[in-house]
């Protein structure tokens, strides 16, 4: 049995700044397992064991834990701060051990912090050094998140001819495992520490190089609304409908007293009220076969003046990284309008249909890919806006090769100009493009935008 790989160990940062020691999984992790899979929602391990379970059993930790590094690995991340377990990648040889299956799980809340990345490049990395030609493993057709990020980092995806809902994916690695080897030889007489650095270096430019339009996909946090209004989970139903009057909105999510996402509570929940006399009525012979039960539930939503009774609590959210085309696929699964972002358990933002129109509104196909710099321009444009007394709260904001689009509705015409001015004055904007309407209060006529204007 091969010894401990203690090359393989590394130093990482998340992008909110936790610092992540990553190393080959050791037997004595097997007491780190109760409280990460304590972590993990019963969905997500769903996801991953395809069926529902709550529990690994003692037996089957241990099992897990017991690597025969001559045939498989796993690397563990560990939060350096609390010494807790946040993720693992297994990689286990296929019988011909020129392939290899993966799988990859994570704390739930930590999903979109980059973790699930970290870990899945640092397993490919090893395959590639260790001479495997393919990387392969089974996603369900339903975890959109995974077959995202498997699409990104090159693998090609298909069904699984064998099992109805499933996808099977697989990654070439012979590009890799030759470079590898050339890279090997190069660094012959360099230390050891050095020639690991060059093999880190050359898998992220394969990895970057595979898929070059990795970072200038839109993501939700590109055009969701950041400042999102929401409703207490204690509100009335009266001052959740004032709310949407007054913000102009469709809908509201819903949170406790911890600023936590529990429902979401829209138009189509107050369309069925007592007090407008447009409850559901049914013939007494319907009523009969439909239950006391329904009948019941169906009183208490019509009539409860409390919005914890109108909401729906089945509420599908997204995180900052999740593709716009795994958002809008979402949405059209669930037949929703809006998706809250939600991140660390708080919710970020909301995506709803009309951030998608005004985002496709903002973008030319003919131009090249959005720049590094759109999302510090952009949240510097927000920063400035919000310091405004004047600036109006229901506009969008899409930044796109240094082009700043601006979509809603204006209460003065003459914030359009401040507007513009505003984005003008910050560095790297070339061009202002306006989608921005004024609704005169009187006459209730909207004014459009003449032109747009150059920086």
């Amino acid at each position: 049995m091969k010894p401990y790989p203690k090359e393989w160990e590394r130093h990482e940062v998340l992008r909110d700044g936790r610092c992540v020691f990553v190393r080959p999984l050791k037997p004595e992790d097997a007491a780190l397992y109760p409280d990460f899979l304590a972590d993990v929602a019963v969905e997500d391990l769903r996801l991953r064991f395809f069926v529902p379970i709550r529990q690994l059993s003692p037996q089957l930790v241990s099992k897990l834990t017991a690597l025969d590094y001559e045939h498989a690995m796993a690397f563990i991340a560990i939060d350096e701060a609390s010494g807790r377990m946040l993720g693992v990648v297994r990689l286990h040889n296929d019988p011909d051990g020129k392939s290899a299956e993966y799988a990859v799980l994570v704390r739930s809340h930590l999903k979109g912090h980059g973790l699930g990345w970290m870990l899945m490049k640092q397993m490919i990395e090893y395959a590639g050094a260790t001479g495997l030609a393919r990387v392969h493993g089974q996603v369900l057709a339903e975890n959109a998140t995974m077959l995202a990020m498997c699409k990104e980092l090159g693998f090609h995806v298909a069904d699984d001819p064998g099992w109805m809902g499933v996808k099977v994916v697989t990654l070439d690695l012979s590009a890799i495992s030759l470079a590898v080897a050339a890279a090997r030889l190069t660094v012959a007489a360099v230390p050891h520490a050095v020639a690991l650095m060059c093999l880190d270096a050359f898998v992220a430019a394969r990895l970057e190089l595979s898929v070059p339009w990795r970072r200038t996909a839109m993501q939700a946090r590109d055009v969701m609304t950041a400042d999102v209004v929401s409703i207490s989970l204690d509100a009335s139903v009266l001052e959740a409908v004032q709310l949407m009057l007054q913000k102009k909105i469709s809908g509201l999510p819903v949170v406790d007293a911890a600023g936590k996402l529990v429902g979401i509570v829209t138009e189509g929940d107050f369309l069925r009220r007592r007090e407008i006399d447009t409850q559901s009525r049914r013939p007494r012979w319907i009523e009969f076969f439909i239950g006391p039960g329904r009948l019941a539930g169906e009183y208490v939503h019509t009539a409860s003046r409390k919005v914890r009774d109108v909401m729906s609590e089945d509420v599908k959210t997204v995180d900052g990284d999740t593709p716009l085309d795994e958002v809008v696929k979402l949405m059209e699964r669930c037949r929703i309008k809006r998706l809250p972002v939600v991140e660390w358990g708080k919710m970020t933002g909301i995506v709803s249909r009309a951030n998608l129109l005004r985002a496709l509104a903002s973008v030319d196909r003919e131009l090249p890919a959005s720049s590094g710099d759109d999302a510090a321009i952009r949240q510097r444009l927000l920063a400035d806006l919000k310091k405004e007394p004047w600036a109006p709260g229901a506009i969008d904001v899409i930044v796109r090769n240094g082009v700043v689009t601006f979509s809603g509705a204006l209460s003065d015409e003459r914030q359009r100009e401040a507007l513009h001015v505003a984005a003008e004055n910050i560095p790297g904007v070339i061009k202002v493009v306006d989608h921005l309407v004024w609704i005169e209060p009187a006459t209730g006529i909207v004014m459009e935008a003449m032109e747009d204007r150059g920086a």
